[in-house]
């Protein structure tokens, strides 16, 4: 969306209001243990992020090894405790 730039630039100014998100969208191949591993890095996952990781976590139909996907339940679980610790790490999906 463009938006109105004041009369008193000097020059031509563009300005505008988006969205963004973050350049990492989750995928099944990644090492979750890695990109997870402090709670620094799982604190500063977008809610979009946050929500793949739990679509993934619980879609038996992506292929992810069953060892895979039960530590990546654990480690939305430890997530959600971290990011909304007042609802009990339901976040605001659950």
């Amino acid at each position: 969306m463009v938006t109105i730039v004041s009369n008193h630039a000097q020059q031509k100014r563009l300005s505008f209001n988006g969205w963004w998100s973050s350049s990492w969208r989750p995928s099944i191949e990644d090492d979750f243990d890695s990109i997870l591993a402090t709670k620094e890095q799982r604190t500063e996952l977008s809610d979009y992020e946050v929500m793949d990781l739990r679509n993934f976590a619980h879609d038996e139909r992506n292929g992810m090894q069953p060892e895979k996907r039960r530590r990546l339940i654990e480690l939305v679980s430890l997530i959600e405790k971290e990011i909304w610790p007042s609802s009990g790490g339901t976040g605001v999906f659950g």
